[in-house]
């Protein structure tokens, strides 16, 4: 048996957290970028170990984060590198909705996991664009949606960048 806790009252704590947007003009470097790519190598890790129970919220709030970045001030040289990391953030929140049964939240991440790999015109970009369609083609055979489940892998198969192993 556990011991009885302490009445806490978690909605009267997470009303007294502070707004987690940036304030006034925000410059993005190489290092915030190495966190968020950090952050997202983390999710994955805690996924292959079966532990994600509270990875879900997390990569949720770390991708809203994330997505305030881009409207900061970002060097050229930053910017597809924050695009793909943010979406590789996407990607991970996706995929541990899909494991929550939540579809809906899954597709709905992928789709801005898309959007960041196909601007980002970084090469790492379309080898996210592959992972995303795969994860896709995935939940739709989970969801019995084999047609749809086999569009998802072509399209992922012809988004191969050439020389990629297929």
């Amino acid at each position: 048996m556990f011991p009885q806790a302490a009445t806490v009252d978690p909605d009267r704590l997470i009303a007294l957290l502070p707004l987690a947007e940036p304030t006034g003009t925000r410059h993005v470097g190489a290092n915030d970028v190495d966190n968020i790519e950090a952050f997202a190598a983390a999710l994955a890790r805690q996924d292959y170990m079966g532990d994600t129970g509270w990875s879900r919220a997390a990569a949720v709030a770390q991708l809203r984060a994330a997505l305030l970045l881009l409207e900061a001030q970002v060097p050229a040289a930053v910017r597809p590198r924050l695009l793909v990391a943010t979406g590789s953030l996407a990607l991970m929140a996706g995929y541990l909705s899909f494991q929550a049964d939540d579809h809906d939240a899954a597709r709905r991440l992928w789709a801005v996991g898309l959007d960041l790999a196909h601007d980002s015109g970084d090469p790492r970009g379309a080898d996210l664009t592959v992972y995303l369609l795969y994860d896709m083609g995935l939940q739709a055979v989970e969801l019995d949606r084999p047609d749809e489940a086999l569009r998802f892998v072509q399209l992922g198969h012809t988004s191969l960048p050439r020389g990629h192993s297929r």
